[in-house]
C-alpha cells in the first residue's frame, strides 16, 4: 500500500497547525519526522502539498486543500474502526476541539465539559472562542471538530443542528427609564444612546434590526466583549441589545443590570451545533450535541432567554 495512516496523520497535523515545528511538538516527535512525511508523500505522488515560507510556516496548496480533508476524513474513519475494534467507544480518549461563539461560552461549555470528563476522564478538551466568522473558518478547516454557534453566515460545506431561537433583548442599567417595562421597543430605544456589542456579525445583524423597525441606533461606545458591554450598561452609559443573557444579573462591575423584551417583530438567530458536512460525525460530538441541548432544555439553560410568554416557543425548537 502506498500510502499509511501514520504519514496521513503528521500531514494533517501540519496543515491543522500551518507550521512542521508546532505539529511536530503537538504529535511529541522530531520535526525531521514530519518534514519526511511530507516529502514522502509529495514524492511519490508527484504533489505538492505546501508551500514552505521561511520563518512563517506552511501554507497549503489548492490541491494540498483538497487532499488534506480528505487524509482528515479518512483519518477520522480509521479512528473509529481502532474504537470498535479495541472497545473504548465507552471511554472516549484522545483530544476533542470544540469552537464557540465567544458570547456563548460562558452560558453552556461548562456544562458541557464537565459533563463529558466526567463521563470520560481521558478524554482531553481543547476550547477556541471567536467570532463568528472565525468559528466558522475553524470548522471548515478542521481544526476544531464542532462549534457552538448561531446560524448566522453560517457558510457552504457545513452541517448546523438547531437548539432554539435567541430572541433579542434590551440591556439595561437597573435605574433606567425603561428598567420596569414589560417590553420596548426600537423606535423608542434607537435616540438613547447605545453601546454595540463590536463583533463582525453581531455589528451586521444589530443593524439590520433596526432597519426593520424603520429606526436608527445612536451607537456612542463599542465593546469588544460580552461582559464589558455589560458593565458599560451597568453604569449608566447606555443599552445594549444581546441574545442570551447569563444566570445573573449583576455584571463585573457589582451593579446591576435588567433585561426588558423587544416588542418588535423582529429576526432572531439560530443557536446549535455546527461541524462539517462531510466529516466523521464521531461519539464525542455526539455527546456534546445530546450534553448542550439536554443543558438548554434545563431550568439554568432557560434562564439565558428573555420574553414574556416564550417558554413554550423555546421549548417547541429545542425538541
Amino acid at each position: 500500500m502506498r500510502i499509511n495512516f501514520r504519514q496521513l496523520s503528521y500531514i494533517e497535523a501540519a496543515a491543522k497547525h500551518g507550521s512542521i515545528a508546532t505539529a511536530a511538538e503537538d504529535l511529541h516527535i522530531s520535526k525531521s519526522s514530519i518534514s519526511a512525511a511530507i516529502d514522502g508523500f509529495e514524492s511519490e505522488f508527484s504533489v505538492t502539498l505546501f508551500v514552505r515560507r521561511p520563518s512563517k510556516g506552511i501554507v497549503l496548496t489548492s490541491d494540498g486543500q483538497r487532499l488534506v480533508d480528505k487524509m482528515r476524513t479518512l483519518l477520522q474513519h480509521a479512528r473509529q474502526m481502532e474504537d470498535d475494534i479495541i472497545g473504548t467507544q465507552s471511554d472516549l480518549t484522545g483530544e476533542f476541539s470544540i469552537g464557540c461563539f465567544a458570547p456563548l461560552a460562558p452560558l453552556a461549555l461548562p456544562y458541557a465539559v464537565q459533563r463529558m470528563t466526567r463521563q470520560h476522564p481521558r478524554l482531553k478538551i481543547k476550547i477556541i472562542e471567536g467570532d463568528l466568522s472565525y468559528v466558522a473558518d475553524l470548522v471548515l478547516k478542521g481544526v476544531v471538530d464542532v462549534a457552538l454557534t448561531y446560524d448566522l453566515g453560517q457558510p457552504t460545506g457545513t452541517d448546523f443542528q438547531s437548539f432554539g431561537l435567541a430572541r433579542p433583548y434590551a440591556l439595561l442599567d437597573r435605574h433606567h427609564a425603561f428598567s420596569d417595562r414589560k417590553s420596548v421597543t426600537l423606535a423608542e430605544l434607537a435616540p438613547l444612546p447605545m453601546i454595540l456589542l463590536d463583533l463582525p456579525e453581531s455589528r451586521t445583524y444589530f443593524d439590520m434590526l433596526f432597519r426593520v423597525a424603520d429606526a436608527v441606533p445612536h451607537v456612542v461606545y463599542r465593546a469588544g466583549t460580552f461582559q464589558t458591554l455589560r458593565s458599560f450598561v451597568s453604569y449608566g452609559l447606555g443599552y445594549a441589545l444581546l441574545n442570551l443573557k447569563p444566570a445573573s444579573d449583576v455584571a463585573y462591575t457589582g451593579r446591576a443590570v435588567c433585561s426588558v423584551p423587544l416588542s418588535d417583530a423582529v429576526p432572531a438567530p439560530i443557536f446549535g451545533v455546527m461541524r462539517r458536512a462531510d466529516s466523521f460525525v464521531s461519539p464525542a460530538v455526539t455527546l456534546f450535541t445530546s450534553v448542550c441541548r439536554a443543558y438548554f432544555k434545563s431550568p439554568d439553560g432557560k434562564r439565558h432567554f428573555v420574553g414574556a410568554g416564550r417558554d413554550e416557543e423555546i421549548n417547541q425548537s429545542l425538541s
